[in-house]
C-alpha cells in the first residue's frame, strides 16, 4: 500500500491552488472509478470455515478496500457458479452441497449466500478471488496503482479537479483530453487484467487424433 499523498508530486503542479484534501479525494475517486472498471487489483481472500446450516458469509476484504466483484468461489473442491440473486426461488433453507452463489447487500454489507445451504461443516471450505477498489476515505492504495498506473490515477485525478468550475484551477477542455487519457488506461488494465502479464501466442497448433 502506498499513501495518496505519493501521487501529489506529480498532479500539484497541474492544478496549482488545489487543496491537498481536494487533491486527495480526487486520487481517491479516480482509483475507485480505475478499479471498477478495469478490474486489476485482484486478491484471492483467505479461506473461510463453512458452517453446516448457514448460507451467509460476509467478505474479509483487506483495509480500506472494498469489493469491486467478486470473480470466483470454491466452496471445498468444487467451483460455484454465480447467479442473480433473484434467480434463486427455492426455499433457501434448501440443504445441500453448494453449487452456486449469489451476493446480496445485508445491513449495508455485501454478503454472499450459497445454495443450497451447506450441510457439512468445512474448518477451510470457502474461497473467493475478488476484485477490490479503494473506500471513499481510503488513505492508502493498492501499490499497482501507483507502481503500474500512476499516470492513469493523475490523469483522472486532474480531469476531475479541472473540471471543476470557478476554480483557479478550472480548464475544462483540457479536463476533457486527460478524462479520455484515462479511460484509455483503464481499457489497457483491464485487458492485461483479463489474460494477466504474459506473453502468448495468439496462434494455436492442431493435433490429429
Amino acid at each position: 500500500m502506498v499513501p495518496v499523498t505519493q501521487f501529489f508530486p506529480r498532479l500539484l503542479p497541474q492544478v496549482l491552488g488545489c487543496p491537498e484534501p481536494f487533491a486527495a479525494q480526487a486520487v481517491v475517486d479516480a482509483a475507485i472509478e480505475f478499479c471498477e472498471k478495469s478490474l486489476c487489483v485482484q486478491a484471492t481472500l483467505d479461506a473461510a470455515p463453512v458452517t453446516a446450516g448457514v448460507s451467509q458469509y460476509e467478505f474479509d476484504l483487506p483495509t480500506q478496500t472494498a469489493l469491486a466483484r467478486v470473480l470466483s468461489a470454491i466452496c471445498g473442491t468444487r467451483s460455484l457458479v454465480p447467479v442473480p440473486s433473484t434467480s434463486v426461488t427455492t426455499a433457501p433453507s434448501l440443504a445441500g452441497t453448494p453449487q452456486y452463489f449469489y451476493t446480496r447487500d445485508v445491513d449495508e454489507v455485501l454478503t454472499a449466500f450459497l445454495f443450497a445451504t451447506p450441510d457439512k461443516s468445512d474448518p477451510l471450505g470457502l474461497t473467493f478471488r475478488v476484485a477490490l477498489r479503494p473506500t471513499r476515505a481510503a488513505t492508502q492504495l493498492h501499490s499497482s496503482l501507483f507502481d503500474q498506473w500512476a499516470d492513469a490515477i493523475v490523469d483522472g485525478a486532474a480531469a476531475r479537479i479541472m473540471a471543476t468550475a470557478g476554480q483557479p484551477f478550472t480548464n475544462e477542455a483540457k479536463a476533457v483530453v486527460l478524462m479520455q487519457k484515462f479511460r484509455g488506461q483503464v481499457n489497457a488494465a483491464r485487458l492485461e487484467a483479463l489474460r494477466g502479464r504474459v506473453v502468448s501466442s495468439m496462434s494455436v497448433n492442431m493435433r490429429s487424433f
